[in-house]
C-alpha cells in the first residue's frame, strides 16, 4: 500500500492512518477516501516576490535579522536553506519569518504572517549565495533608521549597522559605512552616554542610556559568531610570495649599502617591500586576510625581510637582518633574533608594571577631584594653528568650548568642520580656574561634564596607555616613519 500521509493535513493523515488500520484488519484492499476538510485545507495564497534588495530591507525591519542563524543562511549555504524541496518543508521546524529556502535554481523565503508559506525572490538563484559580505548595495533614506542620504555600501555593512546603531539606538548614531572598526564605534557612541533617567525623568533628546551602551555591547559579541563567513580565509598566497621581491629586496640594499644603520633608511626599505607584496595579493581571495601587525611584523619577516633588531643595551648600534625567515635563518645574526624574544618578555614583566602604577598613582592624586561649577571664568584655552585645525584633530575636541570673543561656542559633530584650518583657542581643563583640585564644566566640556565624578578614570588612561604600547611591544615591533612637525614640537 502507498503511504500518501506526507501530502495531506494532519486531520487528513490521522483519518487516512484510521482507514488504513481498518483495511489491515479487515485484510481487505478498498481505495481509501479522500477527504477534504474546509478547515485544514488552506485557501490559495497570492504570491509576493521580492528583489533581493527588497527582500534585504524587509528583514532589516523584522526581528529575524537579529538571529545568528538567518544571517548566516544570507551568506553561505546551511542546511537551513539548501536542498529543501517544498515537499519536505514544514513548519515544525525552527522557523522565523523571512527565513531563507532554496529549491531548484531560485530562493524563496518565508511569509511573515505564515510561515508555512513560501515566496521567491526574484533574482536570488542558487548557484552562489543569496548576498556576499562585499556585495554593493545603494540604499536610500530611511531604508535604516539611521540612513539620512544615500549611501553606496556593502551588505556587511549593512547587517553591522542594524545589529549594533540601530537595535539599541534607533536614528541616533549615523549610518557608517567602510571599515567600521571599535574605535570608530567608540568615538560615535560614548559622547552620548548618559546614566539611566530617573523614574519619571526622560532620556534626553539625542543622548544614550547606560543600558541601552549595555544593549550596544552586547549586539557587538554578537559579531563574533560572524567570523567564519566574514573575514578572508587563507589561500596559496598568503603561504608564498611573489619570486620578484628577492630582486627588489636586493636593488634596495644595494641603493642603501652605507646608510644600513639608519633605522629611518631600514623603515623605508620595510615600507616599499610591504607596498609591493600587497600588490600580490590584488583580487586574490586573501585580499585582507592579514593587516595592521600581522602584516607589517608576520607577513614581512616570513616572506619579505626580517628587518632591523635592536640591542637590549642602550648605546650598542642595530643589527639588520637581511635574509626572510623563507630564505632561511642567518646563524651569524642569531643572537641579535634571540634579543628581540628576551625584550619582548622584559616588556612584559617589567614595562607593562610602569603602567599598571600610573594608573594607581593618578588614581591616588584625582581621588577627590570633582567637577564643581558652571564656569570658572577664565579668558584662554588651548591654541590650535591653522594647520594643526585639521578635520581629524577636531574629531577629538567634539563637546569642548570654543573661545571665539566673549562668545564660547560648543564644537559639535554637526559644526566642527567649518572650523577646520582656522586659528582657534579651545577651552582647556589645563588653565581651569575652579580652584583646590576642581575644574569647571565649560573647561573639561560637556561629556565629560555629564560625569562630575568620574575625573579619576579619565585620566587614568594615561597611565593605561603606557601599559598598552609594553604589552604591543611584547609582541613585536614594526619600524615606521612619521612627519616631524617642529612648529608643534616648540610650541
Amino acid at each position: 500500500m502507498v503511504d500518501t500521509t506526507q501530502k495531506l493535513s494532519p486531520l487528513q493523515r490521522m483519518r487516512q492512518r484510521a482507514y488504513n488500520l481498518s483495511v489491515e484488519n479487515s485484510a481487505t484492499e478498498v481505495a481509501p477516501p479522500v477527504v477534504e476538510d474546509p478547515v485544514t485545507t488552506p485557501a490559495p495564497v497570492a504570491v509576493k516576490p521580492l528583489t533581493k534588495k527588497e527582500y534585504l530591507l524587509q528583514a532589516m525591519r523584522s526581528e529575524s535579522c537579529l538571529r545568528v542563524d538567518w544571517v548566516v543562511d544570507l551568506f553561505t549555504f546551511t542546511s537551513s536553506n539548501k536542498g529543501v524541496s517544498f515537499e519536505g518543508f514544514t513548519a515544525e521546524a525552527p522557523d522565523f519569518p523571512y527565513r531563507i529556502i532554496a529549491k531548484g535554481p531560485r530562493f524563496y523565503y518565508q511569509d511573515p504572517d505564515d510561515v508555512k508559506v513560501l515566496h521567491p525572490i526574484s533574482d536570488g538563484f542558487t548557484d552562489t549565495p543569496l548576498f556576499r559580505i562585499k556585495e554593493r548595495i545603494n540604499l536610500a533614506p530611511g531604508d535604516l533608521p539611521n540612513i539620512k542620504e544615500p549611501v553606496d555600501t556593502i551588505v556587511g555593512n549593512v547587517i553591522v549597522n542594524r545589529l549594533v546603531f540601530v537595535h539599541p539606538f534607533g536614528d541616533r548614531i549615523p549610518f557608517m559605512t567602510g571599515e567600521i572598526t571599535g574605535k570608530r564605534m567608540m568615538k560615535a557612541v560614548v559622547p552620548l552616554v548618559v546614566d539611566d533617567p530617573e523614574e519619571g525623568e526622560q532620556l534626553p533628546v539625542g543622548k544614550v542610556s547606560a543600558t541601552e551602551l549595555a544593549l550596544h555591547l552586547q549586539t557587538i559579541s554578537q559579531l563574533s559568531a560572524f567570523y567564519g563567513i566574514a573575514i578572508p580565509a587563507a589561500s596559496e598566497k598568503t603561504l608564498t610570495h611573489d619570486p620578484r621581491v628577492k630582486e627588489l629586496k636586493q636593488k634596495l640594499l644595494e641603493t642603501y649599502k652605507d646608510q644600513l644603520t639608519d633605522p629611518a633608511i631600514i623603515a623605508k626599505i620595510d615600507k616599499e617591500l610591504v607596498a609591493f607584496d600587497r600588490q600580490w595579493f590584488v583580487g586574490d581571495s586573501s585580499e585582507g586576510f592579514m593587516n595592521g601587525k600581522a602584516y607589517n611584523i608576520v607577513r614581512k619577516k616570513t616572506h619579505l625581510f626580517h628587518g632591523l633588531e635592536e640591542s637590549p643595551i642602550p648605546g650598542e648600534p642595530i643589527t639588520v637582518v637581511k635574509n626572510s625567515l623563507a630564505e632561511g635563518w642567518d646563524i651569524q645574526k642569531l643572537p641579535a633574533m634571540a634579543n628581540s624574544l628576551r625584550m619582548g618578555s622584559y616588556y612584559r614583566g617589567i614595562d607593562t608594571a610602569l603602567g599598571g602604577e600610573l594608573v594607581k598613582f593618578f588614581y591616588r592624586i584625582f581621588q577627590n577631584s570633582k567637577i564643581s561649577m558652571k564656569d570658572c571664568g577664565v579668558k584662554y584655552g588651548v591654541i590650535l594653528l591653522p594647520k594643526e585645525a585639521t578635520k581629524e584633530k577636531l574629531e577629538r575636541y567634539v563637546g569642548n568650548y570654543l573661545i571665539q570673543g566673549k562668545d564660547l561656542i560648543e564644537i559639535t559633530l554637526e559644526n566642527y568642520s567649518q572650523f577646520v584650518g582656522k586659528a582657534l583657542m579651545i577651552r582647556s581643563p589645563m588653565y581651569c580656574q575652579a580652584g583646590h583640585s576642581d575644574y569647571c564644566e565649560l573647561c573639561v566640556g560637556r561629556p565629560m561634564a555629564e560625569r562630575p565624578n568620574a575625573i579619576g578614570l579619565e585620566v587614568s588612561d594615561v597611565g593605561s596607555l603606557i601599559m598598552y604600547i609594553s604589552m604591543s611591544a611584547m609582541h613585536g615591533k614594526a619600524l615606521t616613519l612619521t612627519k616631524y612637525d617642529i612648529t608643534r614640537a616648540i610650541t
